[in-house]
């Protein structure tokens, strides 16, 4: 009776130990998809749910559920296509990031040709369209709050690729054009079409405004969060942070966005040898877009490698740090809400900057 009962404890201390060593498992931050709750993760370049529109491909890379409703961020890839339907949105802040490739971007009566790191930003209520113009194309676009991603969902077909390949070159698909219409009367995308709106399409040097710098002087950021505008590559206002060696260059601070969100470039030198990198926490939502070199990240009790493509996003109060080992590294940083992201925390000790680089010595 007695070694009856030692067993039936030990079996039960065991079953216990069991389940605690299970409950307390590392949750790998690598993922295939974006999660359907918030919680720390990083997305592999190609990777994340993917679907198919005409013949361009769109990932979903953050959603409405994996960011707690604060933003969605997918890309969109392709060839050369057709101009998109004019639209506009009521709820949504779109913005418009060139990866690489080239595009033309239209709002209301401005034009620009967007080429490499160019960037246009579009308020609610503003009409516009896009078109992708160079054989490989690549554009990624965070929209506030989250919840685009249905629209996706909608009006598209799933994709895959034996080859893993960003988009189908040669098998495009008929354009959606019956589902586009129908999910704008339904009303519950935030998709209102515009095929009547005053669109420029007298360009010159990449511009319909000639009385605007593109590519040619300093691009301002507005100011207020009703003025659609665009930003040149290095164009914009930077600030370097001159003891980590980092550049931020704002395309979105709060500003534009009624304190709701910003987007940045961060560029950063590699960390000297043996250094202590500071260990970072913010109030929002962020996520980070390795667009050169390599990133080194550390959050939830694991430290990952991201490369050209990849995605990291870290929930509010995460904690988690961040360098370069290697010589150059640029993200792309979005962060909602709170005034204390990355870039806010960076550009408090950071001085006004001319260049897009941080200094030579």
């Amino acid at each position: 009776m007695a070694n009856t009962l030692f067993l039936s404890l030990a079996a039960a201390i065991g079953l216990f130990a069991t389940a605690s060593s299970l409950s307390t498992e590392t949750v790998p931050l690598v993922v295939e998809r974006a999660p359907s709750n918030v919680r720390p993760y990083v997305l592999r370049y190609s990777t994340g749910d993917a679907y198919q529109i005409g013949a361009d491909i769109y990932r979903v890379l953050v959603t409405e559920q994996s960011s707690g409703g604060a933003f969605t961020l997918f890309t969109e890839s392709g060839r050369e296509n057709l101009q998109i339907t004019t639209h506009r949105h009521q709820r949504y802040y779109e913005t418009f990031f060139a990866v690489r490739g080239g595009m033309t971007m239209w709002i209301n009566g401005e034009t620009r040709a967007l080429q490499a790191s160019d960037f246009a930003t579009v308020p609610q209520n503003q009409n516009h369209s896009f078109q992708f113009t160079e054989p490989d194309t690549l554009m990624a676009s965070f929209i506030a709050p989250g919840g685009f991603e249905k629209w996706i969902y909608n009006v598209s077909e799933p994709f895959s690729s034996e080859f893993d390949a960003p988009f189908p070159p040669d098998r495009p698909l008929p354009y959606p054009v019956g589902k586009i219409v129908a999910a704008s009367a339904d009303g519950s995308f935030d998709i209102t079409i515009a095929p009547d709106a005053a669109l420029s399409h007298n360009v010159t040097n990449g511009t319909s405004n000639p009385g605007l710098p593109w590519h040619n002087g300093n691009n301002d950021l507005p100011g207020n969060p009703d003025e659609p505008y665009f930003v040149a590559n290095n164009r914009g206002p930077k600030f370097l942070h001159r003891s980590e060696g980092q550049v931020v260059a704002p395309l979105v601070s709060r500003n534009e966005t009624s304190g709701n969100a910003t987007i940045s470039i961060v560029t950063i030198r590699s960390r000297a040898l043996d250094s202590e990198v500071p260990l970072r926490r913010s109030s929002g939502s962020q996520v980070f877009l390795v667009l050169d070199g390599q990133l080194m990240i550390s959050m939830a009790g694991q430290k990952q490698s991201l490369l050209t493509g990849d995605v990291a996003f870290i929930p509010a109060n995460t904690e988690y740090s961040y360098w370069s080992d290697v010589a150059f590294t640029r993200l792309y940083v979005g962060a909602t809400s709170g005034d204390d992201g990355l870039t806010d925390q960076l550009m408090r000790d950071a001085e006004y900057w001319d260049f897009a680089l941080y200094p030579s010595s």
